[in-house]
């Protein structure tokens, strides 16, 4: 065997031997350490509001030109930073008449329903007046989240952070409008034409009863008569 190929060998052997070596250094200095209790949670979305179960707004027996104000206040509980959008649903046909205007404010003191002392933002959001942020029909008010009024103004949401609360003004009021007063005409009409049928009917019963009873009393008269002519043909 050539001296060359004795080192190779040698060399080879050398470096196993190195590895080995070093796998044991390794062992003899190694160390670990933990990080135990690790968690990962999913933050919260989360809206309140001091109605307490009741109805905000309530307009019965109204002429157009009548009108509603309440006011609600809304609070922000969750973990994470969120946008907020504002919509409802309506049925009936009475929306159409009527115009809601939402005014978005503060109530250093909220109570739920009243504006005492409810101020609007002095931001005009949509071009209608300090702090408004719809004004419209009520049939034309966002139905879903996605078509919602974005708060407070489209193309500039606000950021809701953890206890921020804001209150809104709602003012609904009944259209001078025709539409309203045609329907209360056509129920007031056919509420007429139900009596009127009703007094035909009951005429029309009462002629029937007269006609009953003065067929009944002609009999009577005829069986009188005949009585009266047997009698006095028994007599002669």
């Amino acid at each position: 065997m050539s001296t060359a190929r004795k080192l190779a060998r040698v060399a080879l052997v050398l470096g196993v031997l190195g590895l080995i070596a070093a796998g044991g250094t390794y062992a003899a200095f190694s160390s670990t350490t933990t990080n135990p209790d690790d968690r990962f949670d999913a933050g919260s979305v989360a809206l309140s509001d001091n109605d307490g179960g009741t109805a905000l707004l309530s307009l019965s027996g109204a002429v157009p030109g009548d009108s509603t104000t309440r006011c609600i206040t809304v609070t922000y509980n969750g973990s994470l930073a969120a946008a907020v959008r504002l919509y409802g649903t309506v049925s009936g046909s009475l929306p159409s008449y009527l115009q809601l205007t939402v005014t978005r404010g503060t109530d250093p003191a909220p109570s739920f329903a009243s504006c005492g002392g409810f101020t609007a933002d002095s931001s005009d959001y949509i071009g209608a007046g300090p702090g408004v942020i719809y004004s419209g029909s009520l049939a034309s008010f966002p139905s879903s989240y996605a078509s919602g009024i974005v708060d407070p103004a489209p193309g500039a949401p606000a950021t809701w952070t953890t206890s921020e609360a804001h209150t809104y003004q709602f003012t609904v009021s009944l259209n001078d409008d025709p539409g309203p007063r045609a329907s209360r005409a056509t129920r007031a009409s056919r509420g007429r034409r139900a009596t009127s049928e009703r007094a035909r009917s009951q005429r029309w019963l009462r002629r029937a009863v007269v006609r009953a009873h003065g067929r009944l009393d002609h009999r009577r008269m005829r069986s009188r008569a005949r009585g009266r002519d047997r009698r006095l043909g028994a007599a002669r």
